[in-house]
C-alpha cells in the first residue's frame, strides 16, 4: 500500500520550537495519530486562551482525499476533457471547482497513478496555513492553503471564493506574476474536509521583500531629503506602489469584492464589468463586515454587506455603520435577558450612542458634487477601484535572475472609492506627523536618549508613510488629493470603524467625530462636507462630552501601554515565547489559566 514517505513539521528554515520535525505516515490511513503535530499551530504562544487561539488555527485535513483530488485533476488535464470551446471554464467536482485554464499541461509528464510523495509545511501566518506538496513523477509542486477557523463559515467561505477570483481577475486581465490556482472550495464538505486554495508552488524564489524592509533605518540628520535612506527604503516601496497603480487604474462598474460568477447568488451581485460573463462583484470581503457577527442572522448580515451600485460610491459606509448599531443592539438585547455575559451594558450603550452619531453623516462624509467642493478630482477619486487589503512586503517574492517579482496573498480584497481606502498596513501611522526634528521639536539635542529615541520614532514612521504618497503623486497625479488632511481628518472614523473590535475601541471613533465637529462650519461653508450646506452641526459635542472622552482615552491608551504584545493581541513568536519563559520574563499563572509578563524585569 503506497504511502507518504516524508511529512515535515514545519520548513528546515523554521527557528522555533519543532521546526523540521518530520514522520512518516500511510496514505490512506486518515485516522493515524502520528500525524497530528502537522496539522497542529506551533509558530506562536498567546498569553490568554492559549489552547483556544490554537484550537482555531487548526487545520487537520484529508491527506488521502487531498491525494484523491489531484490524482482527478491529472485525469482532467489527461483525458483531454477540457472544454476546447471553453478553455477557461471553472469545472466542478462536487463542491469543489477546478480552472481548467490553469491545469492544461500543468501535469505534462504525470501519471494519473501518481500519489503524494512529501508535504511540507511552509509558513503559519496570521489567518491561513500553507504546505508544500510534492507528488511523485510529477517535477512541478503544488502549494496547499488552508484558512484557519477565525470567523464564521459564511465569511470562510466569501473570503476565499473572492480572493481566487480576484487573483485569476489580476492574472488574466494585466498578466501579473500571480501563482495560478488549479482547484479551491470555501466549503468543509468536500475531498479535502477543509476549505482550501491548490496553486501553483513558485520554486525559483530568492527571497521575501520583507527582507529589505527596515522601517526604522536612521536618516542623515533626520530629514525627509536623506538621499540614501529615500533609496533604501524605496526597494520596497516602489516595487509594490508599482503593482498597486497597474491595480488601481482599472474602473470597474459597481463597489463590492470580485467573485467568479457561478460562485455568487444572482441576488448578491451586480456586473463587475461590461462585456464578460466570468467575474462578478459581489458581496464586500473586509473583516469589519463580519468581525463579532455571531448574533447577527445571516438574512440580516446581507442587508449591509453589498455590493453597492456604482452611483452609490458611500453607501458603504452608512451599510457599515448601520450594521455595527443592529449588532450592538442585538448584543445588549443578550445581555439584558441575561443570555451573554461577556459584554457590558455599559460599554454596548456607550459603543450605540457614538455609532448613532457617525450614523447621521455617515452617508454624506463628503459632499459628492465635483461643482461645490474643494477637493481635487473628486470624480476619479469616487470611481470603483480595486484596493489590495494585504498589500505588504511579506506577500511579495523575489524571484531569481530577471524574472522580477511575484505578488501572493489576496484576502480582503474590495472594489471601493480610493477616496476612502486606507494606507498599507505596513506604511499606516495615524499619530503626530514629524518631518524635521531640529526645526520642529524645540532643543532636541538637550532631550534625554529615551525622548529622542521616542521622535525619532514618530520621525521615521511619517517619512515612510510620505515616501508612499510621493508614490502616488508620481504614478497618479489624479489620486493625489486622498492625501489632503481634510480628507484623512474625514474619513477617519470610518478608518476606525474598520478597526473596531471592542466597545472601548469606539473612543477612537468618538475622536474622530470631535475633530469633524470642530471643523464643521468650515467644511460645510466649503461644501466639504455632504448634503448639509447651512444646517447646524448635526454631531456637536458639550464641553462635558469632550473632557470626559479626553479622560476616557487617556486612561485606555494608558492600560494598552502598559499591556506588553498588545498590538499581536497578545501572541507571541515561539522562538522569543521561549526564550523570556527561560530568563523568568514569562510565567505561568495557573489559577488564570493564562501566562503572564514581569514587566519590571523586562525594563531592568
Amino acid at each position: 500500500m503506497p504511502s507518504i514517505q516524508k511529512v515535515r513539521f514545519n520548513s528546515t528554515e523554521g527557528k522555533h520550537t519543532g521546526a523540521g520535525k518530520a514522520t512518516s505516515t500511510n496514505l490512506f490511513n486518515d485516522a493515524d495519530p502520528n500525524r497530528n503535530h502537522m496539522f497542529e499551530y506551533s509558530w506562536g504562544t498567546w498569553l490568554k486562551n492559549d489552547e483556544i487561539e490554537k484550537q482555531k488555527r487548526l487545520t487537520k485535513f484529508s491527506i488521502q482525499g487531498l491525494n484523491d483530488l489531484i490524482k482527478r485533476i491529472i485525469s482532467i488535464e489527461k483525458s483531454g476533457v477540457v472544454n476546447e470551446k471553453n478553455p477557461d471554464e471553472i469545472k466542478k467536482i462536487e463542491n469543489i471547482r477546478v480552472l481548467s485554464n490553469n491545469i492544461s499541461h500543468f501535469f505534462k509528464d504525470s501519471k494519473s497513478e501518481d500519489n503524494i510523495k512529501q508535504i511540507v509545511s511552509l509558513h503559519e501566518g496570521k489567518h491561513h496555513r500553507i504546505y508544500r506538496i510534492e507528488i511523485e513523477g510529477v517535477e512541478k509542486k503544488l502549494v496547499l492553503r488552508l484558512p484557519y477557523t477565525l470567523h464564521s463559515q459564511l465569511f470562510t467561505k466569501r473570503k476565499l471564493e473572492s480572493e481566487v477570483a480576484t487573483m485569476d481577475f489580476l492574472t488574466n486581465a494585466f498578466n501579473l506574476n500571480i501563482p495560478k490556482v488549479l482547484s479551491y472550495s470555501g466549503d468543509y464538505d468536500n475531498f479535502v474536509g477543509h476549505p482550501f486554495i491548490l496553486m501553483e508552488y513558485v520554486d525559483d524564489v530568492e527571497f521575501s521583500l520583507m527582507k529589505k524592509w527596515n522601517p526604522l533605518m536612521e536618516s542623515k540628520d533626520n530629514r525627509l531629503d536623506d538621499p540614501e535612506a529615500i533609496e533604501k527604503l524605496n526597494e520596497v516601496i516602489e516595487p509594490l506602489a508599482d503593482f498597486n497603480k497597474i491595480v488601481t487604474d482599472f474602473i470597474f462598474d459597481n463597489y463590492g469584492s470580485i467573485y467568479f460568477k457561478d460562485d455568487c447568488p444572482e441576488d448578491l451581485e451586480k456586473i463587475a464589468y461590461e462585456n464578460q460573463d466570468r467575474w462578478v462583484i459581489g458581496p464586500t470581503v473586509e473583516t469589519a463586515y463580519y468581525r463579532n457577527r455571531k448574533y447577527v442572522k445571516e438574512e440580516d448580515l446581507n442587508k449591509y454587506v453589498g455590493p453597492w451600485k456604482g452611483s452609490e460610491p458611500l453607501k458603504m459606509i452608512k451599510d457599515l455603520v448601520e450594521l455595527e448599531l443592529h449588532s450592538l443592539k442585538v448584543r445588549l438585547s443578550l445581555v439584558d435577558s441575561g443570555e451573554v455575559t461577556a459584554d457590558t451594558k455599559e460599554g454596548l450603550e456607550f459603543c450605540i450612542k457614538i455609532f448613532k452619531k457617525l450614523d447621521k453623516i455617515a452617508g454624506e462624509m463628503f459632499n459628492l458634487n465635483e461643482n461645490e467642493t474643494l477637493i481635487p478630482n473628486l470624480n476619479e477619486l469616487l470611481k470603483p477601484r480595486l484596493f489590495i487589503g494585504d498589500l505588504d512586503p511579506m506577500n511579495v517574492l523575489v524571484r531569481s535572475g530577471e524574472k522580477g517579482y511575484e505578488f501572493v496573498d489576496f484576502e480582503n480584497s474590495v472594489v471601493k472609492p480610493f477616496l476612502i481606502s486606507s494606507y498599507p498596513k505596513f506604511l499606516e501611522y495615524n499619530g503626530a506627523k514629524i518631518f524635521n526634528l531640529k526645526d520642529e521639536i524645540e532643543n532636541f539635542e538637550g532631550l534625554d536618549e529615551i525622548e529622542q529615541e521616542q521622535y525619532k520614532f514618530m520621525f521615521k514612521r511619517t517619512r515612510n508613510q510620505f515616501l508612499w504618497e510621493v508614490s502616488i503623486n508620481k504614478r497618479s497625479k489624479d489620486l493625489v488629493g486622498v492625501i489632503s488632511p481634510v480628507i484623512k481628518l474625514i474619513k477617519n472614523c470610518y478608518l476606525n470603524v474598520l478597526n473596531f473590535k471592542q466597545p472601548k475601541d469606539s473612543l477612537y471613533i468618538e475622536n474622530g467625530l470631535i475633530e469633524i465637529s470642530t471643523m464643521w462650519d468650515n467644511y460645510n461653508e466649503n461644501g466639504v462636507v455632504g448634503k448639509f450646506k447651512g444646517e447646524k452641526n448635526p454631531i456637536k459635542f458639550t464641553e462635558d462630552e469632550i473632557k470626559e472622552f479626553t479622560d476616557e482615552i487617556r486612561e485606555y491608551e494608558a492600560e494598552n501601554s502598559s499591556k506588553p504584545f498588545i498590538a499581536t493581541d497578545g501572541w507571541v513568536p515561539q522562538d522569543m515565547f521561549k526564550r523570556l519563559q527561560d530568563q523568568g520574563m514569562i510565567v505561568r499563572d495557573d489559577e488564570k489559566n493564562e501566562w503572564t509578563v514581569d514587566t519590571e524585569k523586562i525594563l531592568k
